[in-house]
């Protein structure tokens, strides 16, 4: 492989197929669920380590996921050994498989069976990384958000810490590292314009320029082509970087934003627009 896609459980919705027809590259999808900038960090070092550092790296952001856990066992639980320390995995093992996590995992379940909500099922397949998410929900999104939402400054500071990290270990390795930005629902992505400005403002240095769909795409308002309101289809991801067009600078994405939200009557007029 010569080409990774790292991230969350959204980044899992990026069938490495589309990167190879589109890049000319030959992908890996490492996205994992609840994954975050230290664990792609951490990832990208054990790569380093075993002398696997792809050329291209992929990383989908999510303006609505700034905030990530800090707590070590978070990255350990999902984490193979040889990535984290073998040592370091068997003190915390009980504590976070075994433990909290487990526990809440089994309430979320239980909730999920009392609300008759349908169970996630997944298929993966080990050759390539892709997950096919199994199922799909009754979804309504509104096009504009109820009111703006505003991520504390330190927490994005950190973010573009790691962000920072991240690049220059690409950097220092020959890899090129390119920023998608998730085609998660309209409404979600206009109510975090203020926190976009301040992202956008900080990480000039990583990248200048950004794959995205048009925010006039109604896509971004059709629950067809989401599984549920954090996780969007296939079809949507790879519409992100389908032509060298959909890629802009972060300034034009942020006045796309902002334009957007000008535009719905319930942001008219608030704090920092």
């Amino acid at each position: 492989f010569d080409a990774m896609v790292v991230g969350s459980s959204r980044a899992a919705a990026y069938y490495t197929a589309d990167f190879n027809r589109i890049f000319g590259v030959h992908a890996y999808n490492f996205g994992v669920a609840t994954g975050s900038l230290p664990g792609i960090l951490e990832r990208l070092e054990w790569l380093v380590s075993v002398d696997c550092m792809p050329r291209r790296i992929f990383l989908p952001l999510s303006i609505d996921r700034l905030r990530f856990p800090n707590r070590p066992n978070d990255l350990l639980r999902k984490e193979h050994p040889a990535i984290v320390g073998t040592t370091a995995y068997q003190r915390e093992f009980l504590l976070s498989y075994l433990g909290t996590d487990a526990f809440f995992s089994n309430v979320r379940k239980l909730l999920e069976q009392l609300l008759k909500r349908p169970e996630p099922r997944l298929r993966y397949d080990m050759r390539s990384g892709d997950v096919d998410y199994l199922w799909d929900r009754d979804l309504e999104f509104p096009a504009c958000p109820e009111a703006p939402v505003h991520t504390d400054p330190v927490i994005i500071r950190e973010f573009v810490g790691y962000l920072e990290r991240i690049n220059t270990l690409a950097d220092k390795h020959g890899a090129e590292l390119i920023l998608l930005w998730n085609p998660i629902p309209r409404a979600d992505q206009l109510a975090h314009v203020e926190d976009a400005r301040r992202l956008f403002d900080d990480i000039g240095g990583v990248s200048s320029v950004i794959f995205r769909l048009p925010l006039a795409d109604n896509r971004l308002i059709d629950g067809h082509h989401y599984h549920d309101k954090g996780h969007f289809k296939p079809g949507l991801a790879a519409a992100v970087f389908e032509s060298a067009e959909q890629q802009v600078s972060l300034a034009q994405l942020l006045e796309e934003l902002q334009l957007a939200a000008e535009s719905c009557e319930q942001l008219q007029g608030g704090p920092g627009l």
